[in-house]
């Protein structure tokens, strides 16, 4: 059987995702791993094959500009320029995420594909492959204390 896992974000939402990577490889599945280039080296040293979206949305979130957006400071100005910038940016990244999703898919002709809420192309491959595509929420659970 065969795996592709697609998952985006930061290293909260790839974790899960490699927990069931590694726990389908030991069930001697073939599994795919789709996530951000950042994660290029976590996928391979665990012995699987990786598929990298590109850097250039995390990049910029790590960006002086960025920290200076989301801490609320500098101008009105320079934080609508940047949140013009980074929604040119999302657009544009968005569609290169869809046709890389389509292009694995077709390609890899996986038995199950698994992919966080925010990897939605998979929702409607699941759509045209009924019973093979599995939303996958790593939300975590809260803890209460009495």
């Amino acid at each position: 059987m065969k795996a592709v896992l697609f998952s985006i974000g930061t290293r909260g939402d790839i974790e899960p995702f490699l927990a069931m990577a590694q726990l389908l490889k030991g069930k001697n599945w073939d599994v795919v791993c789709v996530f951000p280039e950042q994660f290029r080296e976590i996928v391979e040293r665990m012995g699987l094959p990786f598929r990298g979206f590109s850097r250039e949305f995390l990049d910029m979130l790590d960006s002086k500009e960025a920290k200076m957006f989301m801490g609320g400071q500098g101008s009105i100005f320079k934080r609508f320029r940047f949140l013009t910038k980074m929604a040119r940016v999302g657009i544009k990244l968005s569609k290169d995420i869809l046709e890389l999703h389509n292009k694995i898919q077709k390609e890899e002709h996986p038995d199950r594909v698994l992919y966080h809420p925010k990897c939605n192309y998979s929702l409607i491959w699941g759509m045209a492959n009924p019973g093979k595509s599995i939303l996958v929420s790593p939300v975590p659970g809260g803890m209460s204390y009495n």
